[in-house]
């Protein structure tokens, strides 16, 4: 993650010989990039966090509409039809770094 705002940073892509003919319009173009993306991912961490709470509260109940209910609430995407597969289980977050409730 760190390595990829380096291509965005005009004062490191000219440290490293890149040619950036409008700096400033860089810049800007930059930072609305990076609004974006976090606006996008901040709705994405309101399902993984509502998800694993609701994981955690109830592990029997039914986590694929669980999800989609997350999904379609925080992300606006509709869920699939007749798609009634496990989409939660793909997200390395629950595998690798899940979340401690106390």
């Amino acid at each position: 993650m760190m390595f990829e705002r380096f291509g965005q940073n005009v004062n490191w892509l000219l440290a490293m010989g890149v040619d950036v003919p409008e700096p400033d319009r860089f810049r800007m173009a930059a930072a609305k990039l990076q609004r974006n993306r976090l606006l996008v991912f901040s709705r994405y961490c309101q399902v993984m966090f509502r998800f694993e709470r609701e994981l955690y509260r109830n592990p029997d109940q039914d986590l694929n509409r669980a999800w989609w209910d997350l999904v379609e609430k925080y992300q606006e995407i509709k869920r699939p039809e007749g798609r009634d597969l496990p989409n939660y289980a793909s997200k390395y977050h629950l595998i690798g770094a899940p979340g401690v409730l106390s």
